[in-house]
């Protein structure tokens, strides 16, 4: 077939049948939008997350040491020209020259700029490197409040004094926070020299902040892996860059975008059963004209090969009309919602993800156009003549090529959405799976409908369920396309549904905004009186024994050490100051993955976090001794558990059987929910009358976790209702499509005498049944990609509610009649004559 007579031909068919190419073009833009509606907001969501946690870590990458950093580091070649600031901090001891008033501080000692992301705000408001001198400090306003000093006076640091010329308002904080040793106190290099704080036996910590600006974050991972493998003594490093350097939200985010994958996914298979549906209907309503072609003598090859050229030259229109449509939703919609996406900076329009979504888009209508267009093959010319006449074989080529169109087509897309290639199968056997079960159920339902007794039915449902059987009447390709609707719909109900409520409900509503750490036992009833007369709320009181670990199943750590390369031992793990607490029964934010929990008489038990186990080389059975204030206590690990650390509840590697610590030296660490006026009234409290108390504060870091599970909540909610909202509609719009060729029968039936009320009643009973069938095996379908994406690539594991089940079954019901019969409201209207002619 020449070019211009396929144009000719193109132009024919927008002129007659404009209606079903207009629902053809708005089925795959829908899809389209979606995607690119979601990839694009996905981008915006993930830019302003890079930047808040940039601004936690303070910058790009951070490299620590309990040693002094490797002279390598300063020569790798990706650091060349590239602003670094090194940071040495440190406990000591801090004090007033007059008062001999003394406080155990965290020194922070700055060699460069500092920070590169995020804010510093000082009292005064003066850049950093004017304040600090060598002889001059900015310290945390807590300790001018404890000292009743003023900016201005001095303070002893390291045998050295300096003035105060300044005060911390707002610092960089990261949310994996730590436990802080008292409040800090800022110093230059120069400064830190001046003092004896680097002799023998400091505890140090030796930290390299980077600014790399333009460097994306794959290849900043990919960096973070290359220092640890190549840096001398790498296992003494701790190497994280910024996307590393938020965990408590770090695994949402990353469920987040694996859910909008999802959603981007569903949305291209929801424009697939649409435009599938519509060219079904299309080439069954130009039957008589591709008879007429044949007779001319234009083969089979010539009009398939046309009609797929009309299918791709219309996919290109849509699908640049749904991701225009699709970016410029992204870039306004999350205005509307300011509450929820306020703190996220939208860009117009991603160029980039447009062309990636109209290629999807080409790609999705191609592959479910093929099957549907097949159907030319078998015309055959004697139609034009005899409309009895028998379907054409397909040649075996053929025959093949529409079930693997659809798999390739399925299975391409899904890769190319970012789905890793297990998920990707999965996806694909699921979808073909639910297919030929709905298949198996349509062609089930046409069986019965011929079988089952129906002499006690009234005439107008026994018509309607005879129909059933009649080889034109749809029931197949109905059943499918709305039993993979009903799959795409309700599984992303299911998802959303369990994802939504993990990130609205992550960060408890009564986690700790404050930590009183280094609480001795003596004080705790007079702490305990003093919190009460304060607004307090959740005060969580843990004892704390620390100890030194000292051997391993008799190992020493010198050894364990030694063979730490061997073993996968992380020497950090091995050589810090651990916590050791006890309980009686597992917090509701842990679980036991491995042993059991106090279950040996004989022996003091321990339970170890499951990560840190493997950290030290330990399992179920090991012995570890440690050394507790010149004590020795050997302890026997019995189980391991599973942390989760995002819940903000008090943690710890190491659990011991209560009572095998009784006797040893201890504090307590409080945690307690206050608001703002009661962290003030606390802070006073405790500087005045127990000065060896740490408060730790981390209100402002829960506020920023609050503020970016809200935000990724409302794009969970906002993408998976939108999704949904379109693909009820392509549903509805593609069972309608299938039914408008219904009118010639509808015709017949008024032409007979049936009443418009007994035809309402006899399709919708048909209708009703197909949508029972289809919302039965797709709502199956729903619950098993539902249950595998959760479990497997979301890693959120529970029941499913089952509630969902019958209330999806029964809406499938009631939209397949509905679409239906509203798509034969025309011809019931009209003249029995005037829509026989016209079919």
């Amino acid at each position: 077939m020449k070019l211009p007579f396929a144009l000719k031909l193109a132009a024919r068919e927008v002129r007659g049948g404009f209606g079903r190419l207009a629902f053809f073009v708005g089925c795959l833009a829908a899809g389209v939008a979606g995607v690119v509606g979601v990839e694009s907001l996905v981008q915006d969501i993930n830019k302003t997350l890079q930047l808040q946690a940039r601004a936690l870590l303070a910058a790009d990458l951070s490299v620590e040491s309990r040693r002094p950093l490797p002279d390598a580091l300063a020569q790798r070649e990706e650091f060349n020209g590239r602003e670094r600031c090194d940071v040495v901090e440190l406990p000591t001891m801090a004090s007033v020259p007059e008062t001999a008033q003394a406080r155990l501080v965290e020194v922070w000692a700055l060699d460069g700029r500092y920070p590169f992301y995020g804010t510093l705000a000082l009292e005064p408001a003066l850049p950093l490197p004017q304040l600090l001198t060598p002889n001059h400090v900015v310290v945390a306003p807590e300790l001018l409040r404890e000292f009743a000093l003023a900016v201005g006076d001095t303070l002893r640091i390291g045998g050295a004094e300096f003035a105060i010329a300044g005060t911390i308002a707002a610092a960089p904080e990261r949310l994996d926070f730590s436990l802080s040793l008292g409040p800090k106190v800022l110093m230059n290099r120069a400064g830190l020299d001046r003092t004896a704080l680097l002799g023998f036996g400091s505890r140090v910590r030796y930290k390299a902040l980077f600014y790399l600006p333009g460097v994306e974050r794959a290849a900043l991972q990919s960096l973070g892996v290359r220092l640890k493998e190549e840096l001398p003594e790498a296992d003494y490093l701790q190497i994280e860059t910024y996307v590393d350097a938020q965990p408590a939200v770090r695994e949402a985010i990353g469920r987040f975008e694996r859910f909008l994958g999802l959603v981007a996914l569903l949305s291209l298979l929801l424009g697939g059963l649409g435009i599938a549906q519509v060219i079904r209907t299309w080439i069954a309503r130009r039957t008589p004209a591709l008879a007429t072609l044949r007779c001319l003598g234009v083969r089979q090859r010539d009009l398939v090969l046309a009609y797929v050229g009309q299918v791709i030259f219309f996919a290109v229109c849509a699908s640049l009309v749904g991701a225009v449509a699709g970016g410029l939703l992204a870039a306004f919609v999350p205005g509307w919602l300011a509450d929820a996406f306020a703190a996220v900076e939208r860009t117009p329009l991603h160029i980039g993800v447009v062309l990636r979504g109209t290629g999807l888009g080409i790609l999705v209508a191609t592959g479910f156009a093929i099957p549907p267009l097949l159907a030319i093959w078998r015309v055959p010319p004697s139609r034009v003549l005899r409309a009895s006449a028998e379907p054409l074989p397909l040649p075996w080529a053929v025959r093949i090529a529409a079930p693997i169109a659809i798999v390739v087509t399925l299975f391409a897309t899904a890769a190319l959405q970012g789905a890793d290639t297990a998920f990707a199968a999965a996806f694909t056997g699921i979808v073909v799976g639910v297919s030929g079960l709905l298949w198996i159920g349509a062609r089930l339902l046409m069986y019965a409908s011929s079988r089952v007794p129906r002499h006690r039915l009234s005439p107008a449902i026994r018509t309607g369920v005879a129909a059933l059987g009649r080889p034109a009447a749809g029931v197949v390709g109905g059943t499918v396309a709305l039993g993979l609707g009903v799959l795409v719909v309700l599984g992303l109900y299911l998802v959303e549904d369990r994802l939504g409520g993990q990130l609205r409900s992550a960060l408890p509503a009564r986690a700790p905004s404050t930590y009183l750490w280094d609480v001795q036992p003596k004080q705790w009833p007079a702490l305990e009186s003093r919190l009460a007369a304060i607004d307090t709320a959740s005060v969580q009181p843990v004892p704390v024994v620390m100890a030194r670990l000292r051997s391993i199943d008799g190992k020493g750590i010198q050894e364990l050490q030694s063979d730490a390369a061997g073993r996968r031992r992380a020497p950090w793990a091995l050589t810090r100051e651990q916590r050791i607490t006890w309980f009686d029964a597992i917090p509701s934010h842990q679980e036991i993955v491995a042993g059991k929990l106090w279950h040996k008489p004989a022996v003091d038990e321990v339970s170890l976090d499951a990560d840190f186990a493997v950290d030290i080389g330990a399992g179920l059975g090991s012995v570890l001794e440690f050394d507790i204030d010149g004590v020795r206590k050997s302890f026997e690990v019995t189980s391991l558990r599973a942390i989760d650390w995002q819940s903000f509840a008090i943690s710890f590697f190491l659990v011991a059987e209560p009572g095998s610590l009784a006797a040893a030296p201890q504090v307590r660490m409080i945690g307690i929910r206050l608001d703002d006026a009661a962290e003030q009234e606390l802070q006073r409290v405790v500087a005045a009358d127990f000065p060896n108390v740490t408060v730790i504060r981390v209100r402002g870091i829960l506020e920023r976790v609050q503020s970016i599970m809200t935000t990724l909540a409302a794009g969970v909610r906002l993408l998976g209702s939108f999704t949904i909202a379109v693909g009820i509609f392509i549903l509805g719009g593609a069972i309608a499509a299938t039914q408008l060729r219904r009118a010639a029968e509808v015709a017949l039936l008024k032409a007979l005498g049936v009443s418009r009320g007994q035809i309402v009643t006899i399709l919708g009973f048909e209708f009703a049944l197909v949508g029972l069938v289809a919302g039965c095996v797709g709502a199956g379908g729903a619950y098993v990609l539902a249950g595998v994406f959760l479990d497997s690539i979301l890693e959120l594991r529970g029941s499913l509610p089952i509630a969902a089940l019958p209330v999806t079954i029964g809406l499938a019901s009631v939209l397949a009649t509905a679409a239906g019969l509203g798509a034969l409201v025309p011809a019931l209207r009209a003249a029995p004559l005037a829509t026989l002619k016209r079919g």
